[in-house]
């Protein structure tokens, strides 16, 4: 086992920024500056390292490597977890003396903690020392994986790419199962997630076929026809690339209610979403998507000398009548277990013959197979009389009507019109509001508590926001409203020196419940204190100004029901304004059984009319 040099580590990294730097400049692809290290931090873990190789990083920013540890082939799995562990314990200890030294205004010592320091430039603190004890990860090689993901990509991709083309998406989601199964027809994840694109069994659900007869998750033409379909819809439903491919990992509804929050910029919610499952890889999916543009737009740079896995000729021949499958083998003079190789789809009810293939089904047969066999078993009369033409994902209005061939068919023979991506019909088992349980809201009581005077309100709002605000050292935790504009503003210092202080690049967005330090250098804390309130007050009042407040009634979280919708919709008060009634309240971490108070307003016009 051994340690990767520092010195050539750090020439990689350099080499691999200037390259993708440049090399994005041709791609149309949402870009943003910020990801440069993440995506060339995947880029490595793609093409530089192996399996027998781990990366021990940083988990919130990955352009801090702690260590490269080096593996012998035949080391255990448990023992290279056993040694990890090891390792970044003892970097988390690390950072935790520095952390303490710093406050003691002591400098490094070992060559360990004087390379740790480096990788946090200057102007660190102790707290952001004792944050990345927290964020230690270590993450697998994956430059084999990627390899031979890539030489069944190259036999794949011909066909793959059409369907994204004829469906007018970006032919570079071709390349989305990468990250998603190495193009592995196969695959299958712990969770149930399947075949090349890794759908779940409910989403599968949507646009395939998964009964007790076949599992089209594992058919490579229509398992990418779904995909083509929902990654249209999810890019219809947010309006942006990055949203739409991170919602494929993360799912459709938990983006929109980030898009909800934080609007359709895609770095605003990658870096401030707030979410118990909006974690490490969800935030990377899209990086990871573009670090594998990158690569498979320059593979043979990458990858010299690779060549596409072998895989059989077939014909794509669809059924019109019902047909047991060991009888098509019979038929066709071919074994069973050849067949049900180039049918992974079906099931064993079905390969075993206890039930028949539908009329209607595909099967995948040898290009070689004299169809006159099958067509003699009362297939002839019916294929004849059928349209021969490929599945169409074009829109209808498209002259284009090339059959999707590639190494994986030969011919098809189709019954299908073809399906236009302009004209299909959203599911409407994804209604457009649906968010997850742990999320949503619903009343306790339908009738609203006897009117309370604004003043006294008032008077509880400033107090509760007096008691919040209240700070005694140099940081603060973010409160609804803010932004590092109005602090920078309010201390009188730039916008760059909050972002160097807080190590947040040339990020200027925030969350609630984040943690900033300050710097006070040209106010006073009590200054600061005072604008931070009054901005506050201000909006209150603005928003009671135009509204007349009524009481406020308590709801229960529960499922169904969306709080945002409810607050837009229902109440007319924005989430923003309700979070002054729930000041102690992380929006962030809500479950069910929890409960807020939602303030009851009535509009100075709608009161007249009612008088």
């Amino acid at each position: 086992m051994a340690l990767f040099s520092i010195k050539k580590f750090a020439l990689l990294w350099i080499i691999l920024l200037f390259f993708i730097s440049f090399s994005y400049s041709q791609h149309n692809w949402p870009y943003p500056p910020e990801l440069k290290k993440d995506v060339a931090f995947w880029q490595m873990v793609f093409t530089e390292y192996d399996r027998d190789q781990y990366i021990i990083h940083d988990s919130e920013n990955l352009g801090i490597i702690y260590k490269i540890v080096t593996f012998d082939s035949g080391y255990l799995e448990s023992a290279r977890e056993e040694h990890l562990k090891q390792m970044k314990h003892e970097i988390e200890l690390t950072l935790l003396h520095l952390a303490r030294q710093m406050e003691d205004s002591l400098p490094p010592v070992t060559h360990l903690e004087k390379y740790i320091m480096s990788q946090f430039g200057e102007n660190v603190y102790p707290f952001v020392l004792r944050n990345a004890a927290r964020n230690i990860r270590t993450q697998q090689g994956m430059r084999d994986q990627f390899r031979a993901g890539l030489s069944r990509a190259l036999a794949y991709l011909p066909a793959i790419e059409e369907i994204f083309q004829q469906a007018g998406l970006p032919r570079e989601l071709a390349y989305l199962p990468h990250i998603e199964s190495s193009f592995h027809p196969q695959a299958r994840s712990k969770v149930g997630a399947a075949g090349i694109w890794q759908f779940m069994r409910s989403t599968a659900r949507l646009y395939l076929k998964v009964n007790d007869k076949i599992d089209e998750r594992y058919d490579i033409l229509a398992s990418t026809q779904a995909a083509a379909k929902l990654l249209r819809y999810n890019y219809e439903q947010l309006g942006e690339w990055g949203l739409a491919i991170t919602a494929y990992n993360f799912g459709l509804n938990g983006m929109k209610k980030a898009v909800t929050i934080h609007g359709s910029d895609y770095m605003k919610v990658r870096e401030s979403f707030n979410h118990r499952n909006f974690k490490f890889a969800s935030r990377n999916f899209y990086p990871e998507f573009l670090a594998v543009i990158e690569i498979m737009e320059n593979h043979e740079t990458y990858f010299p000398d690779i060549i596409p896995a072998p895989i059989p000729q077939t014909i794509r021949y669809r059924l019109t009548s019902a047909i047991k499958f060991p009888q098509i083998a019979k038929l066709l003079n071919i074994e069973t277990d050849e067949l049900r190789k180039l049918n992974p789809a079906y099931t064993s009810k079905v390969t075993t013959g206890r039930i028949p293939i539908p009329a209607g089904y595909w099967v995948y047969l040898p290009a070689d197979a004299d169809l006159s066999r099958l067509e003699s078993n009362g297939q002839q009369e019916k294929v004849e009389n059928l349209a021969s033409r490929a599945p169409q994902l074009a829109p209808e209005n498209k002259t284009n009507q090339k059959s999707v061939v590639s190494p994986l068919m030969v011919k098809q023979k189709l019954t299908d019109k073809p399906v236009s991506p302009l004209s299909y019909k959203k599911p409407e088992v994804i209604p457009d509001n649906l968010i997850l349980a742990d999320q949503s809201w619903s009343l306790v009581e339908n009738n609203l508590p006897p009117p309370v005077a604004p003043s006294e309100i008032m008077v509880e709002l400033r107090q509760n926001l007096q008691r919040k605000l209240l700070m005694t050292e140099d940081y603060i935790y973010v409160f609804a409203n803010e932004t590092l504009g109005h602090f920078a503003d309010w201390l009188r210092v730039p916008l760059s020196r909050l972002q160097d202080i807080n190590h947040l690049g040339r990020k200027k967005t925030i969350y609630q419940g984040q943690k900033l330090l300050l710097d006070f250098s040209r106010v006073t804390r009590q200054d600061f204190y005072e604008k931070r309130l009054n901005f506050h007050l201000q909006i209150l009042n603005g928003f009671f100004a135009e509204k007349v407040f009524v009481n406020c009634q308590e709801i229960r979280i529960n499922a169904g029901e969306s709080v945002w919708k409810m607050a837009r919709h229902q109440y007319k008060v924005p989430v923003e304004i309700i979070q002054y009634f729930n000041i102690d309240t992380d929006f962030n971490q809500l479950h069910p059984g929890d409960r807020l108070r939602i303030p009851i307003f009535q509009t100075n016009k709608s009161l007249e009319e009612t008088l």
